[in-house]
């Protein structure tokens, strides 16, 4: 079992020079940032699309072997039936976190990516 979420899926970059891009961006036009006394919190600049296939990462939180699990997994809003009702789980709520992904933005009208605008 994995822990899938939107916040485990990465997109691939094909053309690295795109981060070259961005590290001129952010000398250049610093992204906003919170400076507390014990730390600076950085807001995330949004990556440029890209149509490398998706890659599944941080996988801290993922089960081996085909036995039945018990207790919280994944983000509240992405958790299965049995998850949320504390039953036994399995692998198969891995597909749900997937199908809730996929459909969000069909049900909401919203596909949360960024398009680099084209410079001249």
């Amino acid at each position: 079992m994995l822990d899938i979420s939107p916040n485990n899926v990465l997109q691939s970059i094909q053309d690295d020079s795109i981060l070259s891009q961005i590290e001129q961006d952010e000398i250049e036009r610093p992204i906003a940032r919170k400076v507390l006394s014990d730390r600076i919190i950085y807001n995330s600049r949004p990556m440029p699309f890209s149509a490398g296939p998706p890659v599944l990462c941080d996988l801290g939180e993922a089960r081996v072997g085909n036995k039945k699990h018990r207790g919280d997994i994944m983000p509240g809003i992405y958790r299965a039936p049995e998850v949320v009702l504390g039953m036994d789980w399995d692998s198969k709520v891995d597909t749900w976190a997937v199908g809730v992904m996929v459909s969000a933005p069909c049900a909401t009208g919203v596909l949360s990516i960024y398009v680099q605008p084209k410079l001249d």
